[in-house]
């Protein structure tokens, strides 16, 4: 039982997940290269555990998209998850442990967790 906003919406926050969470999990060294990260002390494994999980919130959206009724509860998580990432990531930035491309790539996070807020309070 989805509609033409949620199948949107939830399934561009799916594909948003999918690209994010996927480089850490084919290669979590370089994706945390790129983006400035320091290097955690358990390169590789730290990398997919945290791709693994971006991908996992995507399933979720992919899930609300199909079906918001019935997966109306996973909306909170989304906007809790979304909201944590991008705290997690400008105090990264302002603890010198990343520079500003990766809290600038999570700043979509922001866009997606007000998106996905203002779905809830209307539907």
């Amino acid at each position: 039982m989805s509609n033409p906003q949620a199948r949107l919406l939830f399934g561009s926050g799916a594909l948003f997940n999918f690209a994010a969470g996927l480089p850490f999990l084919v290669n979590g060294e370089l994706a945390g290269r790129l983006l400035g990260m320091a290097p955690a002390p358990t390169y590789g494994v730290f990398e997919r555990f945290v791709g693994f999980a971006i991908v996992l919130f995507g399933w979720m959206y992919f899930m609300i998209a199909r079906d918001p009724v019935t997966y109306r509860p996973y909306i909170l998580a989304g906007i809790v998850g979304k909201l944590g990432t991008v705290i997690i990531a400008w105090a990264a930035l302002l603890e010198g442990l990343t520079n500003l491309p990766f809290p600038m790539l999570v700043l979509g996070d922001l866009v997606y967790a007000i998106l996905f807020w203002r779905y809830l309070r209307t539907h």
